[in-house]
């Protein structure tokens, strides 16, 4: 049977303006993030449905990329939390009754991202629990006191650069951000909350340059 996937696209971030508007809503090549972010997310085929989580200044973008994208897939608007940790909550709630069995969720802020990798990350979802994208560090890495001076350089063999779409279990990811919500965790990462109650995310190298 194949699994029933949603997605989280967040639209909410704050800080996030360069000369009075949100860089969210910058042309790159004729489209801005939130465009290319959603069109990478529908064209993979196996979402039912996206919630994009939005902030009050790209909520009138929003809903109108939403009218435009017709019928392709299902597509909600939901409201963004105080912090990102609250918005991936609210994103998870808006789809807790399509009865999907992956998430993916997705920082609108890398449109860079291709269909692939969000494949690519399903599939290890499906299968590990947790599939997170990212890229091994190349560059030294090293430890400086407050000032900069140099402590020690540090070993990289083993450390990531940490990037979305983050897929999930959908059950699973639920219930780590709802125990996150209920004891007060303000974590910055999906995989991280999804380690802190008991899972075992699995990295998943990416080729593309999905720079924020």
């Amino acid at each position: 049977m194949t699994c029933r996937a949603g997605g989280i696209l967040l639209c909410a971030g704050s800080g996030r303006r360069m000369g009075g508007k949100n860089k969210l809503l910058r042309p790159i090549l004729g489209k801005n993030s939130i465009e290319r972010s959603l069109e990478s997310m529908m064209s993979t085929g196996r979402l039912v449905q996206v919630a994009l989580v939005v902030s009050e200044d790209v909520r009138e973008h929003v809903e109108a990329l939403v009218k435009n994208a017709g019928q392709r897939i299902l597509c909600t608007v939901v409201d963004g939390g105080s912090h990102r940790g609250a918005s991936v909550w609210r994103g998870l709630r808006a789809l807790e009754d399509r009865q999907l069995d992956l998430v993916a969720i997705h920082d609108a802020a890398r449109p860079l991202f291709s269909p692939a990798s969000l494949e690519k990350c399903l599939d290890v979802a499906e299968a590990m629990g947790g599939g997170v994208p990212g890229k091994k560090v190349v560059d030294t890495l090293r430890r400086t006191d407050a000032e900069g001076n140099w402590l020690e350089d540090l070993d990289r063999s083993d450390v990531w650069r940490v990037e979305t779409p983050q897929c999930f279990r959908y059950g699973e990811i639920y219930a780590a951000y709802k125990a996150s919500e209920e004891a007060g965790f303000e974590l910055s990462d999906d995989g991280a909350v999804y380690a802190r109650w008991g899972g075992r995310p699995k990295m998943v190298a990416t080729m593309e340059e999905n720079m924020k």
